[in-house]
């Protein structure tokens, strides 16, 4: 019940239930990193944000292996019960986007969850890392409006990681 730091890397085994099960070891929580996890889903860090009420520091990744494919997990960290969330990293956005197979609106709905996100914690986010998402003119207008106190922004160009040199094919574009 003590536990204030999690850091889960490189597992390749489903540990969404697990964690479900033990959301009550988490009111403590901290920090959280999934972004090496290979079976994650939304419904995970809806149960993080529901039940860590200290929760300060958060990282995911979309796309490690078959782990998570839609925005329910950006969606889910709006609605955090934490008022002292002020680190958040969302890792190969563009992963979910090349997954999508062809369904309309997966940028979009990121977007509008990430707005949504920003909104409700923006005024107590110090660090926002976003490596590999496709920025927008109203998303870069909503960072600023919303993120008074930022000290730490990460953007790395979604394009580069998105367009490889000849013969090679980055991870979110390999079938």
């Amino acid at each position: 019940p003590n536990l204030i730091t999690l850091k889960l890397c490189r597992l390749d085994f489903p540990i969404d239930k697990a964690i479900i099960r033990a959301a009550h070891l988490y009111a403590h929580l901290e920090v959280v990193d999934f972004r090496f996890v290979a079976s994650l889903s939304g419904a995970t860090i809806e149960t993080i944000a529901r039940e860590c009420c200290s929760l300060r520091s958060i990282k995911f990744a979309f796309g490690y292996m078959q782990g998570l494919r839609d925005v329910s997990a950006i969606a889910a960290l709006s609605c955090c019960v934490s008022r002292t969330l002020s680190e958040v990293t969302i890792e190969r956005f563009n992963s979910c986007i090349a997954s999508a197979d062809g369904k309309d609106g997966v940028e979009s709905d990121g977007n509008s969850a990430l707005i949504d996100l920003l909104r409700c914690h923006g005024s107590n986010l110090r660090l926002l890392s976003l490596p590999g998402w496709p920025l927008t003119e109203v998303l870069t207008a909503e960072v600023a409006n919303c993120c008074p106190g930022l000290q730490h922004l990460n953007i790395d160009d979604p394009a580069k990681l998105c367009e490889p040199p000849d013969g090679v094919t980055p991870d979110c574009l390999a079938s």
